[in-house]
């Protein structure tokens, strides 16, 4: 069973590619959806990133990551 997290506080010059590398250091990322703006092309701050067991996602909330420059906050969601 996977879980979702939301991930916040990222900066405006992160990749999908940035988060599946970050992210994979903690456990195996399913997916990582990082939103972007539809007017200018640029990504909005925050993204979605599944990972594959709830031990994953726990493991992640619990590591305070700073990643990329600035602190980045992540909250679980629901259980896939």
């Amino acid at each position: 069973m996977s879980t979702k997290l939301f991930v916040g506080n990222l900066s405006f010059n992160i990749t999908e590619n940035d988060l599946q590398h970050g992210f994979a250091a903690h456990g195996t990322v399913l997916e990582a959806n990082l939103m972007m703006d539809r007017a200018t092309g640029r990504p909005r701050g925050f993204a979605f990133v599944t990972m594959a067991t709830p031990e994953e996602a726990q493991k992640m909330l619990l590591t305070a990551v700073k990643e990329w420059g600035e602190y980045v906050r992540a909250a679980g969601i629901e259980p896939q």
